[in-house]
C-alpha cells in the first residue's frame, strides 16, 4: 500500500514510508502545534503536516487526475459530544476491526473528532460506498460524507492521539505486521520502537497514553 504525506499543506507530496510516519507523530513540533488547535486555536491546524490516506499521487502533486488508489479509505465522525475515547469504545463494542479491515484509529486535532481509516471493501466500487458500508456496519448515522475524493487530505496528529494502529499498511508482506493497541489516553508515555522489523511474530502492544487546494484538509 501507498500514501502521501506533505509536511506543508500547500507542499509536495512523499510516500510515507513507516520511520517517516513515526518520526513526524512523535515529533515535538507536531505535539506543540497540535496542543494550539486542542485549546482552540483552529487556525494552527494549517501547520500541522498532512496525509493522503485515500491515494498517492505521481510526482506528488495532490491532484485527482494524478491520483493512484492506496486501497484505504477513511471515515471522519465529527462533533462528538463527551469524552473521544469512550466514544470509540461503545463503538466498535462487540465488532472486530479485523473483521472490517480497519487500521487506523484516532481523534482529530480538534479533540472532538474520530478518523477511522480501513481497507477497501471489494464489494463497494467507490469511496462514497465504502464509508457508507463500515458507516452501517458501525451503526453510525451522521458523518462526514465530503472526504470522498481521492485528493483528501487528513491532519496527521501526534501518536499519542492514535487508539489504533496497524504497521500492515506499510508493508507489502503482512504476515509481519504489528498492531499498536493503544489504551489510557489521560497519561501520555513514549511510543515503543517497533521491535526487530520484519523478522518479529505479529503482536499486540497495549500501553497507557495520555485549503483550499483541491479536496480540502480536515
Amino acid at each position: 500500500m501507498q500514501f502521501n504525506l506533505f509536511r506543508k499543506i500547500n507542499g509536495t507530496g512523499e510516500i510515507c514510508t513507516l520511520d517517516l510516519f513515526l518520526s513526524i507523530t512523535q515529533s515535538d513540533e507536531i505535539k506543540a502545534v497540535a496542543r494550539e488547535v486542542a485549546k482552540g486555536n483552529l487556525e494552527a491546524k494549517r501547520r500541522l503536516p498532512a496525509i493522503t490516506w485515500q491515494a498517492w499521487f505521481d510526482q506528488g502533486k495532490r491532484k485527482n487526475e494524478f491520483a493512484h488508489s492506496s486501497g484505504l479509505f477513511m471515515l471522519d465522525i465529527d462533533h462528538i459530544d463527551g469524552d473521544v475515547y469512550n466514544y470509540m469504545n461503545v463503538l466498535f463494542d462487540g465488532k472486530s476491526k479485523d473483521e472490517l479491515g480497519i487500521v487506523v484509529v484516532h481523534k482529530t486535532p480538534s479533540c472532538h473528532g474520530l478518523r477511522i481509516v480501513a481497507r477497501v471493501n471489494p464489494l463497494c466500487p467507490t469511496i462514497a460506498t465504502n464509508q457508507k458500508w463500515l458507516a452501517d456496519e458501525l451503526g453510525i448515522r451522521n458523518f462526514d460524507d465530503v472526504c470522498k475524493d481521492f485528493a483528501r487530505m487528513s491532519f496527521l496528529v501526534p501518536f499519542d492521539y492514535f487508539y489504533y494502529f496497524s504497521d500492515s499498511i506499510f508493508k507489502h508482506d503482512e504476515t509481519n505486521s504489528q498492531i499498536y493497541l493503544l489504551e489510557n489516553p489521560e497519561y501520555e508515555s513514549p511510543l515503543p520502537v517497533p521491535p526487530g522489523g520484519n523478522d518479529e511474530q505479529p503482536q499486540t502492544i497495549s500501553r497507557p497514553l495520555g485549503e483550499d487546494l483541491e479536496g480540502a484538509a480536515f
